[in-house]
């Protein structure tokens, strides 16, 4: 089978949203596999933002996809200004410190991109890269897209994501177990 794709959807207006389908052929199956892709492809981010005490910095964001308000890492989708002209690991940390102004308020200081991870490897195309950086100046208010904003101390932070009642941010999750592993997930 050929990879001859076949666009259903694709949003006109941000985020832009393209719903595609094709066939596929693997171990001798075949199917029509359907892919999401956000962005044109490029990579979301999630940040974790440490202050100098060791307090890192979650947000509390509403998702109507879920239906419920959830404690997050912050993070958000890269643009193309992020990423022209430069290396993914480089629009990367653009787009965690342009992030982490906008649900913050707070500057981004020396971010660095120590992974990636695939939210959903089953439909949907795009990677989010995990960052780290130092929280710096406050910037001023967030642009109001989160909640509240609380920096608490990284012990706590695992439990403070698993608090919502009914789900938790999978983002978030990942980023914290990849971040506590200590290893390097290839970006």
């Amino acid at each position: 089978m050929s990879e001859s794709r076949r666009v259903v959807y694709q949003s006109d207006s941000p985020p832009l949203i393209t719903l595609e389908t094709f066939p596929v052929e693997h171990n001798r199956h075949q199917w029509t596999q359907h892919q999401l892709t956000l962005q044109a492809g490029l990579p979301g981010v999630v940040v974790i933002g440490r202050r100098a005490d060791g307090c890192v910095a979650l947000v509390r964001h509403y998702r109507p996809a879920v239906g419920c308000t959830l404690w997050e890492l912050p993070r958000g989708m890269g643009e193309p200004s992020d990423f022209k002209g430069v290396a993914e690991s480089i629009g990367a940390c653009r787009a965690a410190a342009r992030e982490f102004g906008e649900e913050t308020g707070w500057e981004l200081l020396d971010p660095v991109a120590c992974g990636a991870i695939c939210p959903d490897s089953g439909i949907l195309g795009n990677r989010v890269v995990i960052v780290h950086g130092k929280v710096g100046r406050f910037l001023g208010n967030p642009d109001g897209e989160t909640d509240q904003l609380e920096f608490i101390a990284e012990a706590a932070v695992l439990q403070r994501l698993l608090q919502a009642p009914s789900c938790s941010d999978g983002i978030s999750l990942a980023a914290v177990l990849v971040a506590r592993s200590g290893a390097h997930v290839p970006g």
